[in-house]
C-alpha cells in the first residue's frame, strides 16, 4: 500500500495558483499542458500535488535540455 501525501491533495484556489507559477489567470487557462481545475461549489480549483508535479515536469526538461546541450565535460 502506497502513503500518499495529504498536502499533495491540498486545493488552492486561483490566487495561490497564479503566485504558485507566476502567471496569471489567462496563462493559466490558456496553457494547454497546465492541470486542469477541479469543480468545487461552482468555484475552480486545483491541486497542489498536480501543480508540484508539473513544474517538476518542467524543471526535468530544462535539465535534459541543458545537459545535452552542455556536451562531455573536461577531462
Amino acid at each position: 500500500m502506497q502513503v500518499v501525501q495529504e498536502a499533495e491533495f491540498t486545493l488552492l484556489g486561483l490566487a495561490e495558483v497564479e503566485q504558485m507559477v507566476g502567471h496569471k489567470k489567462s496563462w493559466i487557462y490558456a496553457n494547454q499542458s497546465f492541470p486542469q481545475p477541479i469543480k468545487v461549489g461552482g468555484k475552480n480549483m486545483w491541486l497542489r500535488g498536480e501543480i508540484r508535479a508539473w513544474i517538476a515536469a518542467l524543471v526535468a526538461i530544462r535539465d535534459a535540455r541543458s545537459s545535452r546541450s552542455a556536451g562531455p565535460s573536461p577531462a
